[in-house]
């Protein structure tokens, strides 16, 4: 069943008009029913009066529904009780026909005024009208001796007709401007909800944009204070909103920044109206998070400001990290430049990795430099002075030990309770957390850097952790270097067969102690031996057996002389001996002690001289020499001195 339409505003309203009407005239018709029954006589008034009130139930029966039509929205049944106007109509018909044209002017006009005024339709006002003014004027022809004359009744008539033409006229123009007034109402009603809804749609839609941002997103005051903020500004500082908002952000900026506060003035004050700034928020579990703020002051908002906040922790740890990384490789680079330039290797070392480990103590744990198979690693180079000469033994189990046989780095954040960890020398060096790093050059580990700290470190970061590796990887090529320098040094000075001094080391001996000599004026005797026949014991025996008795006269002899005394090789068989301190009556003791340290029976002569004050090196080595020509001039086997005034008979 179809729904019928619904009234529009101008027909209720006229159909509200026609209720008032109806019921006006029923009580109208009901008073005229009251007035015939008592005038007209006998058949006349029943009858009258019996059209009268059957009059008035129409009317009634219009009213109603006019009014159950208006009241449920029923277009078509206010539409057609216009055709109910036909019952006045009928009633004055019949007056006229059972009256023989004996009805009142006055009723009749006011049926003609009422019909316009009630019936909306033009038409049927127009028909009910002309059939009342029909049959009026058709009694008027049939009944002349009716009430009054057509003369004295028509002015009447006319006056009703054009009374009811113009409220007629008016009722529908009232009607049509009242349409126009609600359509136009309608429209702009229809127009506002569409807005609103539109409004409704695009707050949803901000409200999502807002809720769904990986960027925070806040509204604040002129002071500071939240009014509105975004899950990702929850996320970010680590609280709920209920927290946050009717507040500033004092309360969860790190101190640093707490100074650091959105507001209205600073936005204008800044440039162009668009302020920016870093600053940290600390989270109630102590967690610092960075974050990127540019505000605004919001357009149109009673002085509000509109802010987003990038999280932009990451970023700030790499940045943090990359310039620890190049601080740590400046370190390094600085450290190779010291090393390159001639400081010690091993101090710069410990300096530079104390320096990067931002540590307390840093040491340098090495195996004897003069041993081949070490039993044992020595701390030779230290940040802590108490702890150098330390020696830790490889068959011992310790972290040290450990780190040097496996070449894996190993970190301690609370070394105290670990197997490994020596506590006696923990408490020495003061450490509450250690590291050790291998220095490993070719897959061997020549060393291990000892690096710890006096308060507890929980963790040491992949960067510095990355930049001792580094270090010690350099330190690693430093040392080799150091000691291939060290060999270096050490082979032009030394005499490759029988490690004793060379030529150039024994000429930069005897200039210092003959500038000691000189200076102190304590004696000093020089000496050359050269061990007889040797070149008939190389034909005999052959070079290998020279080289090698060679070699263990030189030891022999080195046995025999003190630490401050000087052996050289001064070529072939020869050796250069420089006794400081001591007489020559002293040094012919020691010489001829050495006279008897050649092996396999072989003999050795020997020319001695002493130092005189004003003397050059060359001069009293070559009154030595020419001491030992006289010898081997004299038969070999024996000493001869270049001053035999100052010695006793022998």
């Amino acid at each position: 069943m179809a729904t019928p339409r619904a009234v529009s505003p101008a027909v209720g309203d006229s159909a509200r008009a026609a209720v008032g009407v109806s019921a006006g005239l029923a009580a109208v018709y009901l008073l005229i029913a009251a007035f015939q029954a008592a005038l007209l006589p006998g058949h006349q008034a029943v009858w009258v009066s019996g059209i009268a009130l059957l009059t008035v139930a129409v009317l009634l029966v219009v009213a109603v529904i006019l009014a159950r039509g208006i009241r449920r929205g029923h277009r078509q049944e206010v539409r057609h009780a216009d055709l109910l106007g036909i019952a006045p109509v009928v009633n004055v018909v019949t007056l006229l026909l059972a009256t023989q044209g004996a009805v009142q002017v006055a009723e009749f006009t006011l049926t003609i005024v009422a019909l316009a005024a009630g019936v909306r339709s033009t038409v049927l006002a127009t028909l009910m009208t002309g059939t009342l003014v029909a049959c009026w004027s058709a009694t008027l022809v049939l009944w002349p001796t009716a009430d009054g004359t057509p003369g004295e009744q028509a002015p009447a008539v006319v006056v009703a007709l054009v009374v009811g033409m113009i409220v007629h006229a008016l009722r529908r123009r009232r009607e049509a401007l009242l349409n126009r007034v609600v359509v136009e109402l309608d429209d702009r009603t229809r127009a506002a909800e569409r807005t609103a809804a539109a409004l409704a749609e695009a707050e949803a839609d901000v409200r999502v944009l807002l809720d769904s941002s990986p960027v925070g997103i806040t509204v604040t005051d002129a002071e500071g204070r939240f009014l509105s903020v975004n899950p990702a500004f929850c996320a970010l500082v680590g609280r709920p909103a209920d927290s946050v908002l009717g507040s500033t952000s004092t309360g969860f900026t790190d101190a640093a920044d707490r100074d650091l506060v959105v507001t209205l003035d600073w936005v204008r004050g800044s440039s162009g109206g668009v302020g920016r700034m870093e600053k940290r928020y600390r989270r109630p579990d102590g967690e610092l998070r960075w974050a990127q703020i540019t505000a605004t002051e919001l357009p149109g908002s009673d002085r509000r400001v509109v802010a987003y906040v990038h999280d932009v922790t990451d970023r700030r740890a790499a940045e943090q990290a990359l310039h620890e990384s190049r601080a740590d490789l400046a370190a390094i680079a600085g450290a190779m430049r010291r090393v390159r330039a001639g400081d010690d290797v091993r101090s710069t070392i410990v300096a530079a990795t104390r320096a990067i480990a931002q540590a307390d103590t840093v040491s340098l744990f090495e195996p004897p430099l003069d041993a081949p198979d070490p039993d044992s690693l020595v701390l030779g180079t230290s940040s802590h002075p108490h702890l150098r000469g330390t020696t830790v033994p490889l068959g011992t189990v310790s972290a040290t030990t450990e780190v040097y046989r496996t070449g894996r780095p190993l970190f301690l954040a609370d070394p105290a309770e670990h197997p490994l960890v020596d506590n006696a020398l923990l408490a020495l060096s003061g450490a509450r957390s250690v590291m050790w790093q291998p220095i490993t050059q070719r897959g061997v580990t020549r060393g291990v850097l000892g690096v710890s700290w006096s308060e507890r470190v929980d963790s040491v970061t992949d960067h510095r952790a990355a930049a001792v590796a580094m270090l010690a990887d350099e330190a690693a090529v430093a040392l080799e270097n150091e000691d291939l320098l060290a060999q270096l040094r050490a082979s032009a000075t030394t005499d490759a067969l029988t490690g004793v001094g060379n030529r150039r080391a024994w000429d930069a001996a005897l200039a210092g102690l003959a500038a000691s000599a000189a200076r102190d004026g304590r004696p000093l005797t020089v000496a050359l031996l050269d061990l007889d026949h040797f070149k008939r014991f190389n034909d005999t025996f052959g070079h290998p057996a020279g080289d090698d008795l060679l070699r263990r006269f030189a030891g022999r002899a080195l046995g025999l002389l003190r630490p401050g005394d000087v052996l050289a090789r001064w070529g072939g068989e020869e050796f250069a001996v420089a006794l400081a301190g001591t007489t020559p009556a002293e040094a012919r003791v020691v010489l001829e002690r050495l006279r008897g340290a050649v092996p396999d029976g072989q003999t050795c002569s020997v020319g001695m001289a002493a130092w005189h004050a004003g003397d050059r090196p060359g001069d009293v080595l070559g009154r030595a020499d020419a001491a030992l020509y006289r010898a081997k001039a004299g038969g070999r086997d024996r000493l001869e001195t270049a001053d035999p005034a100052v010695l006793p008979a022998g």
